[in-house]
């Protein structure tokens, strides 16, 4: 997702211990762990704009990056 702008959805796989990433420099994306366990999701954090991107409930580990730059 890196350098990339608007909403973006990023998905873990079956397994366990998936890295996640949405980082793009914005606070639309979401990062989804996946049915396994131990999955990292990361995600731009503290835009003036949004407050972050969505971690969903299947993301064990936050990561949260900072701070994101406005568009």
């Amino acid at each position: 997702m890196e350098g990339g702008k608007g909403a973006d959805v990023a998905r873990g796989g079956k397994g366990s211990g998936d890295l996640v990433n949405v980082v793009d420099r914005d606070t639309m994306g979401t990062a989804i762990g996946g049915p396994g366990t131990d999955d990292i999701c990361v995600i731009d954090s503290r835009s003036n704009r949004n407050p972050e991107d969505n971690a969903d409930a299947s993301c064990e580990f936050v990561v949260r990056t900072g701070p994101a730059t406005p568009n």
